[in-house]
């Protein structure tokens, strides 16, 4: 496993190639005479995660990645992100999805598919709200 989003897991089947990781924080700042405006830390900021990669469906599979991203994405619920060394990324939610296809055979069909994932961070959502976003995605 390289990554997971929620339910799904990135191998070497579903690949993924390229990862940015961005974070910032907050601070308020107001003036001052004789001095410069000084920064007041305030808390976190925005954080985002970017993926990048390619599918192979003729050749390895995994076009169905691309329907289980869609589906994960239109539920607007958070998704709990992991490294496949374990490390916990916390709950994301899919900002925005890319799809390209290249390569098509004489169906129209792909034969390679570039991914690009941007997951924006959120607060962890309560236990209800996890079940039914479970529910909607295996429903």
């Amino acid at each position: 496993m390289l990554f997971s989003i929620g339910p799904l897991v990135f191998d070497l089947v579903v690949n993924i190639t390229e990862f940015d990781h961005d974070s910032e924080v907050d601070f308020a700042r107001k003036d001052v005479v004789g001095a410069r405006r000084p920064f007041e830390f305030v808390g976190p900021g925005d954080e985002t995660l970017r993926f990048a990669g390619s599918l192979f469906p003729e050749r390895l599979g995994g076009a169905g990645a691309v329907e289980a991203l869609r589906m994960i994405q239109s539920t607007g619920s958070p998704q709990l992100v992991i490294r496949g060394d374990g490390k916990i990324y916390g709950f994301f939610v899919v900002k925005r999805l890319s799809f390209k296809g290249q390569n098509l055979d004489a169906a129209g069909a792909p034969r390679r598919i570039d991914v690009s994932i941007e997951l924006e961070k959120t607060d962890q959502p309560s236990t209800m709200s996890v079940f039914s976003a479970l529910v909607s995605l295996f429903g």
